[in-house]
């Protein structure tokens, strides 16, 4: 006869031990004081006869607990917080606030969920407060704009500084497409005063640019969960301004050359080597002396790193015998253990443009109206193309550290020739053009008398 195998039935897990005090018993501070967790127990349960409230004692401390009947035949228990930071009274109270929840059938879990909720809310409020405009705009230029080029960074950066500093205080989700756009409007016809006489601070470029960034910022900000829509979806940009296509005439290029001159270090030089080299603003005020590159015993270009540059491919630019002669002129202004070739004090990159667009201005005293730096690149390039030069599209495009647009795109994947005699050959040749019987200040102002 098989033997039958006897099977234990499961051991039902122990429930604290629940200590049960006499009738009229009452919680008081000498008796929690005194309340100590027994060896080998996990924690001891005290309550009150017929209250509903106790004490639980673990390894952690005292605990006020509550026990109360529900309309469903249940029990509610919840833990109402720790003795010390709550006295007996505060326990009681609150008891008696559970008691009465339960009596109007009021759920008290639910009840507490909700408050939670309502609690969660306020905190994502008050965060949401928090994180503004500014907070927004300067994660942006610390997580995504050290990407960028630096010029652009700090380009971009500033000019949401300045044309909406109204609104850097306000929440990020709260912000509105109209609040930009009147803070643009305003900037675009706020006046200034500098040196007697006044300007309008933003110009139609500049607000449109500051627009483009802020909006920019917020894309990435949606982008990286730090706001949980984008405010400014649909927001359209100020209309683009017609483009520029000044070009000087060899006359007035050599007279604005003429005018560089006349100032002191740095300033004639930087304007010099930006008419010399076709090169931005940037990428000549920040001209570092490790940067130039030198054969022999002389220098022979500038070679720019990309993160010097627009399209972030780098640039070499062959130096002719104008522009070595202004290099040789800054190396002789060159502090021992400065970095940079146009600098007061070697340690800063030049950046007074304004300051000696204005000097140049009084120079010339009217005779070459409505110029501007950059459009010195457009001069360069359209004189090099014309007669007796007619360069070809391709190196005038290298020069300026474009992509030739006369290839295609497949082209441009085959053909990696870079026309580095081509370029040095244009650049000579425009170099000894510019400097060719330059007009002198005295005749400017007597041609401007006239």
């Amino acid at each position: 006869m098989p033997t039958k195998t006897i099977v234990p039935a499961a051991r039902k897990r122990a429930e604290p031990p629940l200590q049960t005090r006499p009738r009229g018993f009452r919680l008081s501070d000498a008796f929690l004081q005194k309340l100590k967790m027994p060896e080998g127990r996990r924690e001891v349960i005290q309550f009150e006869a017929g209250t509903g409230l106790g004490a639980r004692v673990s390894a952690n401390g005292v605990f006020f607990i509550v026990q109360l009947p529900l309309p469903n035949g249940r029990r509610y228990r919840a833990t109402l917080g720790a003795y010390g930071k709550l006295t007996i009274e505060d326990a009681r109270r609150a008891l008696q606030a559970l008691a009465g929840d339960i009596a109007r059938g009021v759920d008290p879990k639910q009840k507490q969920a909700e408050a939670e909720a309502a609690a969660k809310r306020e905190a994502e409020a008050a965060t949401s407060k928090k994180f503004t405009v500014r907070a927004l705009v300067e994660r942006w230029r610390r997580d995504r704009l050290s990407t960028k080029r630096p010029a652009y960074a700090l380009r971009a950066y500033r000019s949401v500084e300045r044309t909406f500093k109204p609104l850097l205080d306000v929440p990020a989700a709260a912000l509105t497409r109209a609040d930009v756009r009147k803070a643009g409007e305003a900037k675009r016809t706020t006046k200034i005063k500098k040196t007697g006489r006044s300007r309008v601070e933003g110009g139609p470029g500049a607000t449109r640019n500051a627009i483009a960034s802020l909006h920019a910022a917020y894309r990435w900000a949606l982008s990286e969960e730090l706001i949980d829509q984008n405010p400014l979806n649909g927001l359209k940009l100020p209309p683009r301004g017609a483009d520029r296509d000044r070009v000087l005439s060899t006359d007035e290029a050599r007279r604005v050359y003429a005018a560089a001159g006349t100032l002191p270090y740095p300033a004639g030089q930087f304007v010099k080597l930006l008419m010399l080299t076709g090169c931005r603003c940037a990428e000549i005020a920040g001209l570092r002396w490790d940067e130039i590159a030198r054969e022999g015993d002389g220098a022979k270009a500038i070679e720019l790193p990309p993160s010097r540059t627009k399209n972030n491919s780098g640039h070499y630019i062959p130096l002719s015998q104008a522009a070595l002669a202004v290099i040789n002129e800054c190396a002789r202004h060159r502090i021992v253990g400065g970095h940079y070739v146009l600098s007061s004090d070697g340690w800063r990159s030049f950046g007074n443009y304004s300051r000696v667009k204005r000097a140049l201005d009084e120079t010339l005293a009217g005779a070459v109206p409505n110029w501007r730096y950059h459009d010195f690149r457009r001069t360069i390039v359209s004189i090099l193309a014309a007669r007796p030069f007619r360069f070809s599209p391709i190196v005038l495009d290298k020069l300026l550290g474009h992509q030739p647009r006369t290839l295609s795109a497949i082209a441009r994947v085959y053909q990696r020739e870079e026309h580095l005699d081509d370029r040095a050959a244009a650049l000579e040749a425009w170099g000894k053009h510019l400097t060719a019987a330059p007009a002198t200040v005295a005749n400017l102002r007597e041609r401007t008398r006239k």
